[in-house]
């Protein structure tokens, strides 16, 4: 079984998670935490992006 990271700059988690579903809509999707903002910079992901984190 592949494990992805995705790394959503969605504010509310509910809308973050229906994004996610939409574009990988056979994925097992878990919300193991909220991102700090210091993250988000880090990766510099704009509001409503999202980024597939390598392990």
């Amino acid at each position: 079984m592949r494990q992805e990271f995705i790394l959503v700059a969605i504010a509310d988690q509910a809308e973050a998670v229906r994004v996610v579903k939409e574009c990988l809509p056979d994925a097992e999707i878990t919300v193991d935490s909220e991102a700090s903002p210091d993250l988000i910079a880090e990766y510099q992901v704009i509001e409503g992006e999202m980024v597939v984190l390598a392990e």
